[in-house]
């Protein structure tokens, strides 16, 4: 197990009482950016202890699909309780790296669970800070995502404008809680492509970026400054 799995199954039993308030707003932000219809097929990578969920669930109806994604037993344990006092139905979970089985079998994944190998909308909330190989995995998603779907990223980063003199103290208390690290330019990710839009809460130190995938966008290689 990695040191950031490690570090979620210690605090899975507390996260929901933490990030749940302190994280409420761009939870609801990041809702309104997916712009989510009935019938609409989802798919949110790190999932976590599916605080998304049920808004995910109850925006596309009955004839929607919801498909949670994590590496953490211990916090899609919690998910999966959250789901049972919700009723959502059309919301699945699958324990696992997106990254690990080949990209045929991934769609086969995706295909088993919501009925399409390419979801019109993916979700990414709190996780490319934390996740190694923060770029494949961007590149990953986008692979599956289909034309015209709208990729959305909510993560945290340091405190902008006058709050950034936080910073030396914020930093690496946000380093250390959350496993990760906020000086990634993850935002850079998105904010390189056509048809981003990003707000900004909590003085800066969380962003919610959307951006659309336009038809002639299969490869990132023209766009993202990594490439």
């Amino acid at each position: 197990m990695s040191a950031t799995r490690r570090w979620y199954a210690r605090i899975a039993p507390i996260y929901d009482l933490v990030c749940r308030p302190l994280y409420a707003g761009p939870r609801r932000a990041a809702l309104r950016a997916m712009d989510l219809q009935v019938g609409h097929k989802v798919l949110e990578i790190g999932c976590g202890t599916g605080l998304n969920l049920p808004m995910m669930s109850a925006a596309v109806g009955t004839r929607g699909r919801v498909l949670g994604i994590d590496t953490t037993t211990e916090m899609l344990d919690r998910a999966e309780a959250r789901l049972d006092r919700f009723d959502c139905d059309n919301v699945a979970l699958y324990n696992g790296d997106i990254m690990a089985p080949p990209l045929a079998a991934l769609k086969g994944i995706l295909r088993k669970h919501m009925d399409t190998a390419h979801p019109d909308v993916i979700l990414c909330s709190y996780l490319f800070a934390i996740a190694p190989g923060y770029k494949e995995l961007f590149e990953r998603a986008w692979q599956v995502l289909r034309p015209g779907g709208h990729f959305v990223m909510v993560d945290t980063q340091p405190f902008q404008g006058a709050w950034r003199l936080l910073n030396p103290l914020a930093v690496p208390i946000a380093n250390w809680s959350g496993g990760g690290n906020v000086r990634r330019p993850t935002l850079e990710l998105l904010s390189s492509l056509p048809l981003t839009e990003i707000e900004t809460h909590l003085g800066g130190s969380v962003f919610v970026a959307r951006t659309r995938k336009l038809g002639n966008m299969r490869l990132l290689d023209d766009y993202l400054p990594f490439s």
